[in-house]
């Protein structure tokens, strides 16, 4: 009997703790469904991890509500073992999952270097083919160029050879020039002649005229510089008698002004010099009381004020 007291306890316990995580799980889902707003403009990857806590929820729901009313009915707690079986094989699948993942994931790694290395093998590999290409074009090209040219010096060759030989088997052939041909020849010849001689005559003729020309201008010339040079000279002669009269007046105009300065100092200093004896001859009469100055001697003198102690 105590036994079934303690069992039926123990499930009571146990039903309390269910009761109390279910009301922790409605005051989650309270929370959450105040938090939809914040949800709602979040990123892709926030919104399926909140799909995912609420989609847990739901399940521990469903769980304790059917493991109480197993508890209830039949004593027994089957679901939840179940459901935490269940929840065991998930978790270890995930863990496989991740593993399997960070395998994959280092291979793909592995598999990538190795492809870049593989591109850049063959990027060098391109490269080099395409300079052994490039050499090879130039190759081509010069010697095309050198059989282009060794063709062009043949061809050449081969007809001055030609034209060496047709010259050697050449026979010349001379041939009489005709009476007519000669006459002709003299008839030109004789034309040209004269109308060099003709040509000759004109510009003799010319050069005469334009002689005669330019000897009577150059007289021209002549005889107008010369007069031209004859009135300057008389100029000149003018010019310089005028300048002598000139000197000759500027001599004397200097000579008197010199005169007239000496003469100006030295009226000056005897105008000082006498004024200077007036003056001192007046101070002399005015302190001896001579001549005009007599009647200051008469004169009362000031009597000085003493200065009381």
């Amino acid at each position: 009997m105590e036994e079934q007291k303690i069992a039926k306890i123990d499930i009571i316990l146990f039903v309390i703790n269910l009761e109390t995580a279910n009301l922790q799980i409605q005051l989650v889902d309270s929370c959450a469904k105040y938090n939809e707003l914040y949800y709602a403009t979040c990123s892709k990857k926030e919104s399926h991890q909140q799909n995912k806590l609420t989609r847990e929820r739901y399940l521990l729901k469903d769980v304790f509500r059917q493991t109480l009313l197993e508890l209830i009915n039949d004593e027994d707690w089957s679901v939840l073992r179940n459901a935490i079986t269940l929840l065991q094989r998930t978790s270890l699948h995930q863990t496989q999952l991740r593993k399997r993942h960070e395998e994959l994931k280092s291979s793909l790694e592995a598999i990538t270097t190795q492809l870049i290395k593989r591109r850049h093998e063959s990027e060098a590999k391109l490269r080099h083919c395409d300079l052994n290409t490039a050499l090879l074009k130039d190759i081509i090209k010069d010697t095309m160029m050198n059989t282009a040219m060794r063709l062009n010096y043949v061809d050449k060759w081969l007809l001055a050879r030609a034209e060496s030989v047709d010259l050697e088997h050449r026979e010349e052939i001379n041939i009489p020039p005709s009476t007519d041909c000669e006459k002709r020849v003299h008839q030109q010849v004789s034309k040209i002649y004269e109308l060099q001689i003709k040509e000759s005559q004109e510009s003799l003729e010319y050069w005469k005229c334009r002689y005669i020309k330019d000897i009577v201008d150059i007289n021209e010339r002549l005889k107008t510089k010369s007069k031209k040079f004859k009135e300057a000279v008389d100029r000149r002669t003018e010019l310089h008698k005028l300048y002598d009269l000139h000197a000759g007046e500027m001599r004397a105009w200097l000579s008197f002004k010199q005169e007239r300065s000496a003469r100006l100092a030295r009226e000056e200093r005897s105008r000082l010099a006498a004024t200077r004896i007036q003056a001192w001859w007046r101070g002399v009469m005015v302190r001896r009381c001579i001549g005009v100055f007599k009647q200051l001697k008469n004169a009362k003198k000031p009597q000085t004020k003493v200065k009381k102690k």
